[in-house]
C-alpha cells in the first residue's frame, strides 16, 4: 500500500518550532499573572503553590521568580518571604516619566524618516486598539497598545529601548 505525502499549504516564511525552557514558561505565565491582576500587588507568593499551579516542578519556578524580581515585580524579603511589589505613588510617577520620554525618544527618531508603509503599519496597530476599547475591553486593549509602542521603537531603530519599554510596560499596567 502506497503512502501519499500529505499536502501542506503554503506558511509564507515560517520560523522553526523550539523547545521552551520551562523557567521561561513559567516566567512568562507568572509575569503575565501580575501584569493582568490575577496576582495583586503584595499578594505573597508560594514556590509550592505555583509550581503545583503550574504542574512543574519548584526549579523552573524559583529561576523564574529570581528573573521577575530582577524586573522589579516581585520581592524577596526574609521576613515576608517572595510578594508582588506594591509600588509606591514616587515610583508610579518616576515609571510613568520613564514611559513617556523613551516612547517620545522613538517618535522624535521615526518621525523625519518615516515611510508610508511603516505609518500603516502604526495606522493599523492604532486602529485595533480602538476595536478592542470598543470591543472587547481593558486586556486586549492594554496589549494593542503595548504592541503599538513596541513596533514604534522598532520602527525607530531603537532595539535598547524597545527592551526597556517592554520591561517599564509590565510595571505601568500594575
Amino acid at each position: 500500500m502506497a503512502v501519499s505525502r500529505l499536502e501542506i499549504p503554503s506558511m509564507g516564511e515560517v520560523q522553526p518550532l523550539r523547545r521552551v525552557p520551562l523557567k521561561e514558561q513559567a516566567f512568562d505565565r507568572i509575569r503575565r499573572m501580575i501584569v493582568n491582576g490575577e496576582l495583586e500587588s503584595g499578594k505573597v507568593l508560594s514556590e509550592a503553590a505555583l509550581a503545583e499551579n503550574l504542574g512543574i516542578s519548584r526549579t523552573p519556578v524559583r529561576e523564574a521568580l529570581m528573573q521577575l524580581a530582577a524586573e522589579g515585580l516581585i520581592d524577596y524579603s526574609a521576613f515576608y518571604g517572595t510578594r508582588v511589589h506594591t509600588w509606591t505613588e514616587s515610583e508610579r510617577q518616576e515609571i510613568f516619566l520613564l514611559r513617556s520620554t523613551l516612547e517620545l525618544l522613538a517618535v522624535e527618531r521615526l518621525t523625519p524618516t518615516a515611510t508610508p508603509e511603516q505609518v500603516a503599519v502604526l495606522e493599523s496597530l492604532l486602529e485595533q486598539q480602538r476595536a478592542h476599547a470598543r470591543d472587547e475591553g481593558w486586556a486586549g486593549f492594554i496589549a494593542m497598545d503595548a504592541e503599538f509602542h513596541l513596533k514604534l521603537s522598532e520602527l525607530a531603530g531603537l532595539t535598547v529601548t524597545q527592551k526597556f519599554l517592554g520591561q517599564i510596560r509590565n510595571m505601568f499596567h500594575l
